[in-house]
């Protein structure tokens, strides 16, 4: 069975987060990620979750996993374009990567002098 991403409720807490189940477990908080980011597309088909390294797409209405990268450093913030064609993370190592989700691969790679912690896509994919 494939990673699922799911919703998990925490009424102590009262807030919901987001994790991924590994799908081959048979005790569901045997198998749980918590995540270090989450981005969702504006139109809401799609999300990106981010866990040290690792980058996830994801179809947010079958919770199936849709790709996978491997970032070079650890991944500090991250943000998907409205309409989910663009993910942009901020790494710790003084980088922030752009990936085409249509291409299935990084597109530039802006450099800055720390690790770049908020980045911010505009709503018109214009950056």
């Amino acid at each position: 069975m494939q990673p699922y991403l799911t919703t998990v409720a925490w009424p102590l807490l009262r807030q919901s987060i987001m994790v991924v189940v590994c799908g081959n477990c048979h005790s569901m908080s045997a198998c749980l990620t918590l995540l270090d980011q989450v981005a969702i597309s504006g139109d809401g088909r799609y999300g990106a979750t981010a866990e040290q390294s690792k980058l996830t797409l994801w179809d947010a209405t079958s919770g199936k996993a849709l790709n996978f990268w491997a970032l070079p450093a650890d991944i500090r913030s991250l943000d998907m374009s409205a309409d989910g064609q663009f993910l942009l993370a901020g790494l710790d190592n003084g980088t922030a990567v752009l990936i085409s989700t249509a291409q299935g691969k990084g597109v530039r790679t802006f450099t800055a002098d720390d690790q770049v912690s908020s980045v911010t896509l505009s709503a018109d994919n214009t950056m």
